[in-house]
């Protein structure tokens, strides 16, 4: 177990690009001004209680993911990881690498990381109550969870076309970060399917880091659209990784 982290596996949801799933909460409209737009609107439905998904990478070239930073690529090397979102707030990631099982289960106030190599488990338990930038939401699978909107500023940016798609274009920043905080993401939303269709982001350096493309949506019910393939890139602007969601219910 010596090569096994709690970076390793934070890191197998892939930016954790593989990450899920999130809470609803009752939350204030907050709307934009003379644009009249309201990011709120786009937020993943509450009436859905649970997910199931499996995220499956299909491309991984490691020298460009290591361009994001050092450990990035780890995701990529798990064939599989299972997800399963309970609401209001419960998460969790599992998945098999080298011969380790670990998952991840995360609500709100907590990360907890479970590790098993054979008949040897250990758990790590991490309180992350006070610090909102520890979240593990559905935002990494291109969806808008309430738990997510909640922590951030958004300020919305006007309209944009990409992936054939005429976008809502909003930046966000931790509410726990100034205002003009260097470390942001920029998001392009499909306002009738209600999805993230691309994030960039930028560091506490004002640096680009990676950018993420969800491609191909599927309706799972009642209207509800989820990406079934994120495509990542690394600050140079070179496709480091592939990811497909198959596998897809929820009730």
């Amino acid at each position: 177990m010596k090569n096994l982290s709690k970076r390793f596996v934070l890191n197998l949801f892939c930016e954790l690009s593989l990450v899920i799933f999130g809470a609803y909460l009752v939350i204030p409209v907050r709307s934009f001004a003379a644009q009249n737009i309201n990011i709120y609107d786009y937020m993943f439905p509450a009436s859905i209680t649970q997910v199931w998904a499996t995220g499956r990478p299909v491309f991984a070239d490691q020298k460009e993911l290591a361009k994001i930073n050092k450990e990035y690529g780890d995701a990529y090397r798990v064939k599989e990881g299972a997800y399963i979102f309970t609401a209001p707030d419960r998460l969790e990631y599992k998945a098999k690498a080298a011969g380790i099982e670990g998952s991840l289960i995360s609500t709100n106030s907590t990360n907890t990381i479970i590790v098993q190599t054979g008949f040897v488990k250990k758990e790590i338990k991490t309180d992350i109550s006070k610090d909102i930038t520890k979240r593990n939401t559905l935002f990494s699978l291109g969806l808008l969870p309430a738990n997510y909107l909640e922590t951030v500023r958004a300020s919305y940016d006007g309209t944009d076309a990409v992936q054939g798609v005429q976008c809502e274009v909003f930046t966000l920043r931790y509410l726990s970060d100034p205002p003009n905080s260097n470390r942001r993401w920029k998001v392009w939303i499909d306002p009738v399917k209600r999805y993230v269709v691309q994030k960039q982001i930028w560091n506490m350096e004002n640096e680009k880091r990676e950018k993420v493309v969800y491609l191909n949506p599927q309706m799972v019910v009642n209207n509800f659209w989820v990406p079934t393939k994120a495509e990542c890139f690394n600050p140079e602007g070179h496709l480091a990784g592939i990811v497909q969601y198959v596998n897809i219910r929820v009730k």
